[in-house]
């Protein structure tokens, strides 16, 4: 079975990537580095760089999936380079979109965000125009199901606040918090690459498809950390919210039901130490 991973260098690429390992797999991105690092784990993965801005460089034969992984992510990145995270996130999924349609592939899966919905951020708006552009994909004739696969925060990823909690308490004893009652939803790399490749066939063609998740305080996250770390004495120091960020996320919302990470099961002290610990 042919596979092509688009941004498969990336955090969930490398989660994804054993679970693949009887596939004829072909990982395309841009970053030379990441691609030599990921060849001397997976040396029997074919390899292209490439950009999911430009179809051109897309490898062209047909693929039965298409894991759609590339994106700009960080939120402050985002505000302050509109234009390009608009090319990369919603032109280029449009060309995925166009590829798929083109080339024949069976399943065309897209990873999003929980900031794509009830968006107030450049990267929120642009994962959610993403979502529609896979989505309008399947009111047409198609020989592709498209589907999007909606987490909260990757632990673990890439950006993710706990090597930052992590560095900071053992150099300074001090973490940043940007509001105390702060709560995210949170989900481990390797769960979401399980629940994508076991869900990619019978996904919702209408829906995005969004896993199990428990959410917590993230001020909670830096205790954790601590006592892990075996630091019982640190210093707090709320910075205030960043411009696009909420209080609260969203992984699903309709005029009657909203499924935010305040209201929703919340880990125990216990959970996340539990939860964080191998990243520590």
């Amino acid at each position: 079975m042919d596979v092509l991973m688009i941004g498969g260098t990336g955090t969930l690429g490398h989660a994804v990537a054993p679970l693949l390992s009887h596939c004829n797999v072909t990982v395309l991105s841009r970053d030379e580095f990441k691609q030599k690092k990921m060849m001397q784990e997976y040396p029997q993965f074919g390899y292209v760089i490439g950009d999911v801005r430009d179809v051109s460089t897309f490898p062209a034969k047909k693929f039965h999936i298409v894991f759609h992984f590339a994106a700009l992510k960080h939120i402050d990145v985002c505000e302050d380079n509109v234009t390009e995270c608009i090319k990369t996130n919603v032109l280029g999924t449009e060309n995925v979109r166009n590829f798929c349609h083109t080339m024949g592939v069976k399943y065309a899966v897209l990873s999003s965000t929980d900031k794509a919905v009830l968006p107030i951020n450049t990267y929120g708006f642009s994962k959610a125009l993403a979502e529609k552009v896979f989505f309008e994909a399947n009111t047409g004739e198609t020989p592709t199901r498209f589907s999007v696969f909606r987490w909260g925060n990757v632990i673990g990823s890439r950006g993710s606040v706990v090597p930052i909690f992590k560095e900071s308490l053992l150099k300074d004893k001090l973490v940043k918090i940007t509001h105390p009652a702060m709560t995210r939803f949170w989900i481990t790399s390797n769960d979401a690459a399980k629940y994508i490749v076991h869900n990619y066939k019978q996904a919702s063609k209408v829906d995005a498809m969004i896993p199990n998740m428990k959410a917590s305080l993230v001020s909670d996250v830096a205790l954790t950390i601590a006592d892990i770390l075996g630091i019982e004495d640190y210093e707090t120091d709320t910075i205030g919210i960043r411009p696009g960020e909420k209080i609260h996320e969203c992984l699903r919302s309709t005029h009657n039901f909203c499924l935010r990470s305040d209201n929703c099961p919340i880990y125990s002290i216990k959970e996340l130490t539990e939860l964080v610990r191998p990243y520590i």
